[in-house]
């Protein structure tokens, strides 16, 4: 699922909002900079097609002309649109400790979790021989 782009929001007189992204800059630039960015967006914005997913719109952004427009759609990008992945991690490692009675390392125990998170990869047991055959015994 892709987080869709919607230009509802998206107007001069929201930009007082600006003011409550401040942490994602780390003061690195004032809201001004990023109100000036603001505007110049919604003019570029308004020509990109309503419903466009995040990342194309990314691609499309100048991190040379932008480069504040284009943090804030890297953060964006990056945030979940649901929070389905997350409680499914959090389901899995409660399995994997209740049933490795919590006397696994953290290295394993984030192995386990990965395995049982994205068990439809198929490893191969040739190349996984191979790694461990490479590695120094103990």
């Amino acid at each position: 699922m892709a987080f869709k782009f919607s230009y509802g929001y998206a107007s001069l007189e929201k930009a007082h909002l600006l003011k409550y992204l401040s942490e994602y800059f780390e003061d690195k630039c004032s809201i001004a900079v990023i109100k000036g960015e603001y505007s110049t967006w919604i003019e570029i914005g308004s020509k990109i097609e309503e419903g466009t997913e995040v990342l194309t719109i990314l691609e499309k952004c100048q991190r040379s002309f932008l480069p504040n427009i284009h943090h804030l759609l890297t953060v964006l990008a990056t945030l979940p649109v649901t929070t389905i992945t997350v409680e499914r991690s959090f389901s899995i490692m409660k399995r994997t400790k209740t049933l490795i009675r919590n006397r696994t390392g953290n290295e394993r125990m984030s192995g386990l979790a990965l395995i049982s998170l994205h068990w439809e990869v198929k490893v191969s047991p040739e190349k996984v021989l191979d790694i461990m055959a490479g590695r120094k015994s103990r």
